[in-house]
């Protein structure tokens, strides 16, 4: 799909989307493989939810409504672009659905991360310093950079990974985003890929809110040609950060503004 957007709203620049690939690694709920993973951070945020939307009936807006169109509509994700959120993406921006993403700790095979992280029901991934069996669990992901954009001038590039629909989906640090050397879903079938550099390309940008967007400015060489973009979100914190994965309603998107 291909579209223009301006501030106000008008479509007047490029917005190109990658579909998510099929065969994805995350479970669905129709998955029969028992979760061995249970973590902590349910328990945590079930406890720690007070008064919020959970505790008072109100869950907030559900996958496929979006609260600001006034038909009730919503195309996804990367129909957003241009937000009214000063942290989101700027309007006309490309958005680059990933083409893959799971979850795995250093003993901990992505089938069972992505059971623990959707707990059966949603297509997710999670990071977690301190899951119940003592694993490190993180997350990554792979982008096709679109056509046309190896010879332009690139300006900012954000990185969004959009929390799941459920009162355990919150955490106190949404973690910090690496990048790793390429790889392939057999090659993280087998381990996480190495990390590149001594620092993470963005910091933790603070907590992740139940069933919301969050964002990591990224340097802008992380877009180079039409080469692959390989990331890997480590966490920071001992109550997980639960996100869809591009099999999910939500799925991680890059966007790149560029002249």
């Amino acid at each position: 799909m291909v579209e223009r957007m301006t501030m106000s709203g008008e479509r007047t620049r490029n917005l190109v989307v990658f579909g998510a690939l099929a065969g994805a690694w995350v479970a669905t709920a129709t998955t029969s493989v028992g979760c061995v993973m249970d973590n902590p951070a349910f328990d945590e945020d079930q406890a720690d939810l007070g008064t919020d939307a959970a505790s008072s009936g109100d869950t907030g807006p559900q996958p496929g409504a979006d609260s600001g169109d006034p038909d009730g509509s919503d195309s996804g994700p990367v129909d957003d672009t241009g937000s009214d959120d000063p942290l989101g993406p700027p309007p006309g921006a490309v958005a680059m659905s990933a083409t893959f993403s799971a979850c795995r700790g250093g003993e901990a095979s992505p089938t069972e991360c992505a059971m623990a992280a959707g707990e059966g029901v949603f297509d997710a991934i999670v990071i977690d310093q301190a899951s119940d069996s003592g694993d490190f669990l993180v997350a990554c992901m792979t982008f096709e950079v679109a056509e046309g954009i190896a010879d332009k001038t690139i300006n900012a590039v954000l990185l969004e990974l959009h929390t799941i629909d459920a009162s355990n989906s919150s955490s106190d640090a949404a973690g910090e985003i690496w990048a790793v050397e390429p790889f392939t879903e057999a090659d993280f079938a087998v381990g996480l890929p190495p990390r590149i550099g001594v620092s993470p390309l963005a910091p933790n940008p603070g907590p992740g809110k139940i069933f919301k967007p969050v964002y990591w400015h990224l340097p802008v060489d992380v877009v180079s040609g039409n080469a692959q973009v390989y990331l890997c979100a480590y966490p920071l914190s001992g109550d997980g950060a639960y996100f869809y994965s591009h099999a999910g309603p939500f799925p991680p998107v890059l966007y790149v503004d560029f002249e």
